[in-house]
């Protein structure tokens, strides 16, 4: 009988390392200089307008040039890496049995594992950069060690955006991920907080597109994601993707400043303009433009953008004095609008931000906005 046991001991072993060898752990989940792959540099929160209306109307996800894939998802969840379905990403794998999830959401608030709420500390046994050591049998990672959900669902870029760059974003996905378009790996990411961009255009196929994503509950970034908080996991923020000219105002930056009256200002703007082809790009024109809270121009100034090589990045700045203008503060928050447009041989751009007049001080002791002491 004891025979028999240890037998069966021994065969539930084999079965568990046999599972670990067809799933084993990826590597990037606990290498903590591995921050991502294939993700697109930070950059100002912006978006492309298709024109002057849409961008003085500075609402990004109603853009032409924009789609939301927020909704439901065909969602698997488990609690370990181990059970994960590895081959979810191919298009022929058949998901039709998954349950549906909404993106975007927090799975344990879903009914899928377990929400943590702790002031301080680790949630899982503390190995760095290891999260999948074996914690206490008291701690709920002892069964659910490093939880995983698997995200499918469909989508079509529109057919006017051919010959353009299209990305995914992701504005927030708790702790890492995986990112597969039509079977093909794309990238992955860390650093739940904060929006990860992929360029996906070369995954894309007309008519419908496959997006797969893996998200993993622990990942070695986690170690600096243990504020007071609840501690909840899966695409907790939008999804969406865009696009924009192969010629594109990657980054910018908008910066205002008063004279020593607090009358008069200067808008300075500075952008990095990115030639994502594979050819080299004339010298084109940047404009900058500033509208007031009426939507009526008040001032324009521009600079020349210079032939870029292929793949080549350059950084412009411009400024624009203004006679003035309306001052911000927290009982006057008067915004206006500044419209950045690209201009090209075959396509423009239009982007924009709301801006506010402010001038922000320390003299002496006194803290102060616009020469008036807080």
């Amino acid at each position: 009988m004891k025979m028999r046991q240890n037998v069966t001991l021994l065969c539930l072993g084999l079965l568990s390392a046999n599972l670990w060898a067809q799933s084993p752990l990826p590597p990037e989940i606990e290498d903590p200089q591995c921050l991502g792959i294939n993700k697109e540099p930070a950059h100002a929160t912006l978006m492309p307008y298709a024109n002057l209306k849409e961008a003085l109307s500075a609402k990004r996800h109603d853009s032409s040039f924009c789609r939301s894939l927020n909704g439901q998802w065909k969602f698997n969840w488990v609690k370990h890496p181990a059970e994960r379905p590895v081959d979810f990403y191919k298009p022929d794998y058949n998901v039709s049995g998954w349950k549906e999830i909404s993106v975007p959401s927090c799975w344990q608030l879903l009914g899928y594992g377990t929400p943590y709420y702790k002031n301080m500390g680790y949630t899982f046994q503390k190995d760095w950069p290891r999260v999948m050591s074996e914690p206490p049998k008291n701690y709920t990672s002892y069964d659910e060690r490093n939880p995983v959900g698997s995200y499918r669902r469909e989508f079509e870029a529109p057919r006017d955006w051919a010959g353009r760059r299209t990305f995914i974003c992701f504005d927030g996905v708790d702790a890492g991920f995986f990112l597969w378009i039509n079977g093909e790996k794309v990238g992955y990411s860390v650093n739940s907080r904060n929006a990860a961009e992929f360029d996906i255009t070369k995954f894309l196929k007309p008519g419908k597109n496959l997006v797969a994503v893996e998200v993993y509950r622990y990942t070695a970034g986690t170690y600096l994601e243990d504020q007071d908080m609840w501690r909840l996991s899966g695409i907790f923020r939008n999804v969406q993707i865009w696009s924009a000219p192969q010629v594109h105002v990657r980054d910018f930056f908008v910066k205002t400043d008063l004279d020593a009256q607090y009358k008069d200002a200067t808008l300075q703007v500075s952008a990095k303009v990115r030639n994502y082809s594979d050819s080299p790009a004339a010298a084109r024109n940047l404009a900058v433009e500033l509208f007031n809270a009426e939507k009526k121009p008040i001032g324009k100034a521009s600079v020349e953008v210079p032939a870029l090589k292929a793949r080549e990045e350059k950084q412009v700045e411009v400024s624009l004095p203004v006679t003035n203008p309306a001052k911000w503060t927290a009982e006057t928050p008067t915004l206006y609008t500044t419209v950045l447009t690209l201009g090209g041989e075959k396509q423009s751009e239009i982007i924009s931000t709301r801006t506010g007049f402010r001038k922000v001080e320390i003299k002496g002791r006194v803290f102060t906005i616009n020469g008036v002491a807080v």
